[in-house]
């Protein structure tokens, strides 16, 4: 009776779809690595794509959506055989990395095959800061095939409805968003309390015992993740006493603390010791370049004016 019934909705989903065979776009494994790199103001985007062995697809396309209208964007480079496109007009702020299609066969060039890496996705931005943002990709599939023009419709359940963006995967990485405006100390902390908890969410900090814990209130046994928390909680006591000074020196301290974790984090990425990984690309970017522009903004003199 159940397969009767299976069968039924089959049919009846069918004739009311029109298309006859439709294959999704998401049978790719893909992971995205990212990195950044800063020359004073100007920051470099760097993206490295890879399909893992078990994708049944190639990916052929690769959209970043950016949480801010009015980015920067500039020297934007692709991967041999592939272009970068700037929809600044989009909504979200779009940038799509296509592969290019061989006009004598209509094949692409050079799709991300299964088990294969592409690197060379970058751009400059100048007025951002890393954010957390979506990507969008898709594997290469036939189109959905329709019996006749006038069964031809945009929405096909299961297909177009699979992601908001299409019928193929959706994941998150570093790109570039604007800061707030107006700049508020506390608000800007909370921001960066945030990206210490999504990067742990994420994986990109790992909840691994923490050999760099300080004297003070740190313990090895609590972990990375919750140390570095408690230095920003501690700077967020000082700013909501209106002494920036100390805020300033937990905030020195958290920054210290990420460049230690992520040296070591480094040496094992050099050593493919990924298990000894515990602060990836992603969350150091999040932490230093967003906690050194707060850390700018702090005044260096407690109310009254003086020098502490």
């Amino acid at each position: 009776m159940r397969t009767l019934y299976i069968a039924i909705v089959l049919i009846l989903l069918a004739k009311t779809l029109g298309a006859q065979t439709f294959q999704t776009r998401n049978k790719i494994d893909l992971k995205v690595s990212f990195s950044l790199t800063a020359i004073n103001q100007m920051h470099t985007y760097n993206y490295t794509l890879t399909n893992g062995a078990t994708a049944q697809e190639s990916v052929y396309v690769f959209d970043l959506l950016l949480l801010s209208t009015n980015v920067s964007i500039s020297n934007l480079n692709a991967s041999l055989n592939w272009t970068g496109i700037m929809f600044a007009d989009a909504s979200p702020q779009l940038i799509r990395w296509i592969a290019k299609i061989d006009n004598n066969t209509d094949d692409y060039i050079n799709p991300l095959g299964h088990g294969a890496s592409l690197s060379g996705f970058s751009f400059n931005s100048s007025n951002s800061l890393p954010g957390i943002i979506t990507y969008y990709s898709e594997g290469w599939a036939p189109a959905p095939v329709f019996s006749s023009e006038d069964e031809v419709t945009d929405s096909i359940p299961g297909y177009t409805d699979l992601t908001p963006y299409g019928p193929g995967v959706v994941g998150k990485t570093v790109g570039p968003a604007l800061p707030s405006k107006p700049f508020v100390a506390g608000v800007f902390l909370d921001t960066l309390l945030s990206y210490t908890h999504q990067s742990a969410a994420l994986g990109w900090l790992k909840f691994k015992q923490d050999e760099d814990s300080d004297d003070d209130d740190e313990k090895p046994e609590d972990g990375i993740v919750n140390n570095l928390d408690k230095r920003l909680q501690k700077a967020k006591i000082e700013l909501t006493r209106g002494d920036s000074v100390k805020a300033r020196k937990e905030l020195g301290k958290f920054l210290k603390k990420v460049e230690r974790i992520r040296d070591r984090s480094e040496k094992a990425e050099q050593k493919n010791k990924e298990i000894d990984v515990a602060m990836t690309s992603e969350a150091y970017a999040l932490l230093k370049y967003n906690g050194e522009y707060l850390l700018k903004r702090l005044p260096e003199k407690i109310k009254g004016g003086k020098h502490k």
